[in-house]
């Protein structure tokens, strides 16, 4: 008898056909690691790692850190701290109901998300000084408004890319600080904000 490729049963019979037992051989195929990761890198500002086992028949799953923790589960959720490595590898080993295991590797690299604002800049000095964004996030929802002493809206931008020349509808504005709110979204869904002081110097 041959070892089958598939789950068969073998009946057993007398010499007059007739049965009289039968076997069946379960055949477990060997799993095909497959994975579903929260993203593809550790956040610098939320550094919580979500990765989850999808290997197709697989009943068990270990995951090996390079930073020497093991963790089972079909799906974990990790919370890393301070300071972030440059990376982090993850063994995966999934295991099927007759023990028979595959593993795959995989390296998450930190993204860090800088969202910075000067806090003076000279229109006059450089055509190309402007006020705005400085980031490498990938906006996909900006607003940045910048408001005088008496709180009036002398700017506002709804995409990076547009800075402040330092006037308000063609008018050069005097030297002085102008407070500013901002809030970006980047392609992640992660949601920024805050409030500043620029100093407009002429």
């Amino acid at each position: 008898m041959s070892l089958p490729w598939q789950t068969t049963t073998y009946i057993f019979a007398d010499s007059s056909g007739r049965p009289l037992d039968s076997l069946t051989v379960e055949v477990f195929g060997m799993p095909t690691v497959r994975l579903a990761m929260g993203r593809d890198y550790i956040d610098f500002d939320y550094p919580v790692v979500t990765l989850e086992d999808l290997t197709e028949g697989s009943t068990w799953s270990r995951w090996e850190f390079s930073d020497g923790s093991t963790v089972t589960g079909r799906k974990v959720r990790r919370q890393l701290h301070h300071p972030l490595p440059d990376s982090l590898t993850v063994l995966l080993t999934s295991c099927n109901a007759a023990n028979c295991c595959a593993d795959t590797l995989l390296t998450l690299k930190t993204f860090i998300r800088a969202v910075w604002f000067p806090n003076a800049f000279t229109p006059d000095a450089d055509i190309n000084n402007r006020f705005g964004v400085v980031t490498n996030c990938t906006a996909t929802v900006y607003t940045l408004t910048v408001f005088n002493r008496r709180g009036e809206v002398v700017f506002e931008s709804k995409e990076p890319t547009t800075l402040w020349d330092g006037t308000t509808k063609g008018v050069p504005l005097p030297q002085g600080a102008y407070v500013y709110s901002w809030f970006l979204e980047d392609a992640s869904g992660f949601r920024h904000s805050g409030v500043g002081t620029v100093t407009l110097l002429r």
